[in-house]
């Protein structure tokens, strides 16, 4: 690869602080030009992990993941990046967020189908689509209007009161699991003894809804919590990511 340079060196040290070593090479790796990010652009993409749980959030990701992010915002982005900023604008959420998710959902492919029937860049479910007016879930640029728009309806369902990145992550989980499931989340945390508003203990409890034990009190019955956790912890990965790049 050559010799990196004082600028990358002083990154990885910085880095080093943050991140387990494994993480540090493959982000070195992608920002030195090897996938198509450059060495110009270092300083940027260091300035993310400053926000708020920016460095914890990598640990969900592996070199591939961060790798093929990248290679992703270089070659496939460009082609929708003008609808998530229009579409970002209009539903009043950064257009990295609304990326994000379509990234966690399909990788960018408008072609992308579940085993369970949802589709397109955004995994619209046909409910969905027809709730958010979409007449074609496979058009990308519907896609990421209606998935916007969906996303923004989940923010809007979650009470004002609640401090706002809770509030976002809590709307996340739901565009997940649907807000009848959250809700039930939310319900069993109060039993619990837990906080039903806070991530932090929600994503404890939301794993619990694919526990029969559980599910079987619950009214709308057993749901894969587990993956609606991991869901949430990759598009917030993604989120830092791509504030980083861009």
């Amino acid at each position: 690869m050559g010799y990196l340079g004082r600028t990358s060196m002083n990154l990885i040290l910085r880095l080093r602080q943050k991140f387990p070593i494994a993480h540090v090479f493959a982000i070195i790796l992608v920002v030195s030009g090897c996938d198509g990010i450059h060495l110009s652009e270092t300083t940027s993409f260091a300035s993310a992990f400053e926000f708020k749980g920016g460095s914890k959030n990598l640990n969900y990701l592996d070199r591939n993941d961060i790798s093929g992010f990248f290679k992703s915002i270089h070659y496939t982005l460009p082609l929708y990046i003008k609808s998530f900023k229009t579409s970002a604008t209009k539903n009043k959420l950064p257009w990295q967020l609304i990326a994000s998710v379509a990234y966690q959902e399909s990788h960018w492919d408008a072609e992308a189908m579940s085993f369970t029937g949802v589709r397109g860049l955004m995994q619209l479910t046909t409910e969905t689509a027809d709730h958010m007016e979409v007449e074609d879930r496979n058009d990308p640029h519907q896609s990421i209007q209606g998935g916007s728009k969906y996303l923004r309806y989940l923010i809007d369902k979650i009470p004002n009161t609640i401090n706002s990145t809770d509030r976002i992550h809590l709307a996340l989980a739901a565009y997940n699991i649907g807000l009848g499931h959250l809700r039930d989340a939310q319900k069993l945390a109060e039993q619990l003894g837990r906080n039903p508003n806070s991530w932090k203990e929600l994503k404890e409890v939301l794993p619990l809804l694919a526990d029969n034990s559980y599910s079987k009190n619950l009214e709308f019955g057993s749901a894969r919590g587990y993956e609606t956790v991991e869901f949430v912890d990759r598009v917030n990965s993604f989120y830092y990511l791509m504030k980083a790049a861009r």
